[in-house]
């Protein structure tokens, strides 16, 4: 199956089938109209536009196919020596080219040099045969290459056509200038697996290749760093450069063809170039959030750091490089000199570690009240935060005691100017919920000064106004043995405050003394109060008529 894709609409345009599996396909002309297949049967076929148009048998089973456009001469190279040539304008084969290239087991893969026009060849005797076309009756190879390896993959530089990269079955890229017989560029890609294709960048400095696993990027003047490396989920079949845009496209063994967009490579082709427009946001993205990955192994020091770590003496080396008022220094080697200068940080950071946890458990358990912090002034302010912290945790526990603990606030505790009176009435009138107000203590000095001022009563004052309006409470279902009962009580029993009754003054026969009224005032039945209560029951028990009945 082969399709077509129209890269201006991003859509596909065709799709054909084929009787047999393609081995390799190129374009006869600039345009999609006319095609040329290699089939896996010893089959070339060529299509038109309508579709299928003619096919032609080779002698050997092919492994890949190219045009030679200035002799219109289709190169097929396969099994044995030989290259078969399949002449487009006279529609038949004209003499192969026995190559030595090919021997042991035939010739896998070929190249046309874009300046001058020579046709190489690459396959399992480890050489590379370069011939010219315009030249072919000597039948002998131009010039040729050991490179000690069988060749898998090959293609020259399209920028002008000094260089040749090629690919080994061992897993190894080199770059060659044409002009010299060793590699001044040689690159491992990394799984042993023969290379599948290796192509230069128009930039002139960028090598493109892949093998079954992997796909990689990098720099012929610095091959041990990679531009980018992929590596698909499945195996990688060929690789196609869009001309001198950063855009990578890939055949795989999977249904989809894999594309990647590399800015550092070139911009996006025209028919994709929103693909810049998605790596700009992507950028302003990375910058917003910090996520910069242009130094992401280095790391930035400054002189005094630098001496610090005694690495001051690598100043002028290639081990950092000078940017703005310090250096970028590898993150690597900044980590052997921190583990150097100081080896013990580790285990400080680990007991620092240690101590937060420590620190985080005692802060969740229940904490012991706080007492209050004795100052000059507003105390109550002191009181009410501290008692906020404490129904709070954390950061609300430290914001509620921020004002006693804050130097700032010092002055408010201290002196007599930032007092808040709570007598006041503009202050009564915005706290309406402080109903009782704090107490001084030179208030309470005061009021105890005026109590001892105060003249106590007299005991008789008292027995006095008692006698004209009290009304003695007594039980008269008690009798007089039950009153005597009730004094002992009385008098065993501690009082707490005085107990007064009232006593007729015509009773007592005469005027009370001082010892008699005290004895009353204190609460002490004597025996003239004991004969008028027992007078009053008496008459209780009476009834109306007897008690006003003359005597």
């Amino acid at each position: 199956m082969v399709k077509c894709f129209e890269v201006n609409q991003l859509s596909m345009k065709f799709q054909r089938n084929l009787d047999c599996e393609i081995v390799d396909f190129t374009i006869l002309e600039p345009d999609w109209k006319k095609l040329s297949f290699l089939l896996a049967n010893r089959v070339i076929e060529i299509h038109s536009q309508a579709g299928f148009y003619y096919k032609v048998r080779v002698p050997r089973f092919g492994r890949e196919m190219l045009l030679h456009r200035s002799t219109s001469e289709l190169y097929v190279c396969g099994e044995g020596e030989e290259v078969y040539r399949l002449n487009m304008e006279y529609g038949k084969f004209m003499a192969p080219l026995l190559t030595k290239s090919g021997a042991g087991g035939g010739n896998n893969c070929l190249a046309v040099n874009p300046i001058n026009q020579l046709v190489a060849f690459g396959g399992e005797g480890g050489v590379v045969e370069a011939w010219d076309p315009r030249d072919l009756s000597r039948n002998k190879a131009a010039g040729t290459l050991k490179i000690g390896a069988e060749i898998t993959a090959m293609s020259f530089d399209s920028k002008d056509g000094l260089n040749l990269t090629v690919g080994t079955g061992s897993g190894q890229v080199l770059v060659y200038d044409i002009r010299s017989s060793k590699p001044y560029a040689i690159k491992e890609q990394g799984y042993g697996l023969p290379i599948r294709s290796a192509k230069m960048h128009r930039d002139g400095e960028h090598v493109i290749s892949c093998d079954a696993k992997s796909i990689k990027a990098w720099s012929r003047s610095e091959t041990s760093k990679n531009l980018f490396a992929v590596e698909p989920k499945t195996d990688v079949n060929h690789l196609c450069l869009v001309g001198g845009s950063g855009l990578v496209i890939a055949a795989a063994e999977t249904s989809r063809v894999l594309s990647y967009y590399v800015p550092a490579l070139g911009l996006a082709p025209k028919w994709c170039s929103f693909l810049d427009n998605f790596t700009e946001e992507l950028e302003e993205g990375s910058s917003k959030t910090g996520n910069s990955t242009v130094y992401e192994n280095y790391r930035f020091v400054t002189m005094d750091e630098l001496k610090k770590l005694n690495m001051e003496h690598i100043v002028g080396t290639n081990l950092v490089r000078g940017y703005m008022h310090g250096y970028f220094m590898d993150l690597r080697l900044w980590r052997k000199a921190q583990e150097a200068a100081e080896p013990f940080a580790y285990e400080q950071y680990r007991k620092q570690k240690i101590k937060e946890k420590i620190e985080e458990e005692r802060s969740s358990r229940i904490a012991t009240p706080q007492r209050s912090k004795k100052v000059k002034v507003n105390q109550r302010v002191i009181d009410e935060a501290l008692k906020k912290a404490q129904k709070k945790k954390g950061g609300a526990a430290k914001a509620a005691t921020a004002v006693v603990t804050d130097d700032r606030f010092k002055a408010m505790f201290e002196e007599d100017v930032f007092k808040v009176d709570q007598e006041d009435a503009r202050y009564r009138k915005l706290h309406p919920q402080d109903e009782t107000p704090a107490v001084d203590e030179g208030d309470v000095d005061s009021d105890l000064e005026l109590e001892d001022e105060e003249d106590i009563p007299d005991p008789m004052q008292l027995l006095r106004e008692d006698a004209r309006g009290l009304r003695a409470d007594m039980d008269s279902s008690e009798d007089e043995s039950e009153v005597e009962g009730s004094a002992h009580e009385e008098r065993s029993r501690p009082i707490s405050q005085p107990r007064l009754y009232g006593i007729k003054a015509e009773t007592l026969g005469s005027k009370p003394d001082n010892t008699s009224a005290v004895r009353i005032a204190k609460g002490i039945k004597t025996s003239a109060s004991r004969r008028e209560s027992s007078r009053r029951k008496r008459e209780s028990r009476m009834t109306l008529g007897e008690r006003v009945k003359p005597q």
